[in-house]
């Protein structure tokens, strides 16, 4: 990782990731052009009642020149890389340590006090009704 994009975001330098991180720049620095601008108008006085901002496909920052030829992708694109980029895939094992560790920190909260509530008052109901069956005969 190297320097800083728009906002103190890191950014990274090559390959994809830094493409990404680049043209994130490039539309964080259009729109505060666009901001920018319209402050300026609004100090300087204009009227800008009922103006309101339109974004249209020529002020994409990203591959403007397909948002002018209307070209469609035909093609699906090649995914694998971005596999690769994801989150690891877990076991089966690695997954149940993790399901195993979110119950467990939520049962010892307040959703853990409330099924715990209602669990006991549904063993009380249990015992009383065992009780009242033992004593009709």
């Amino acid at each position: 990782m190297s320097g800083s994009g728009e906002g103190g975001a890191p950014m990274r330098d090559g390959g994809p990731e830094g493409e990404g991180a680049e043209s994130l720049a490039e539309v964080l620095a259009s729109i505060r052009a666009l901001v920018s601008a319209e402050s300026q108008a609004r100090i300087a006085g204009e009227d800008d009642t009922g103006k309101v901002l339109m974004l249209t496909p020529r002020m994409r920052v990203d591959m403007p020149a397909r948002a002018h030829s209307g070209e469609i992708l035909s093609e699906g694109l090649d995914t694998r890389a971005l596999r690769l980029q994801g989150a690891p895939i877990l076991d089966e094992e690695a997954l149940r340590d993790v399901v195993n560790s979110i119950v467990r920190e939520e049962l010892q909260g307040e959703l853990g006090d409330r099924i715990s509530r209602n669990l006991r008052k549904l063993i009380r109901r249990e015992l009383s009704q065992m009780l009242e069956e033992r004593r009709e005969p």
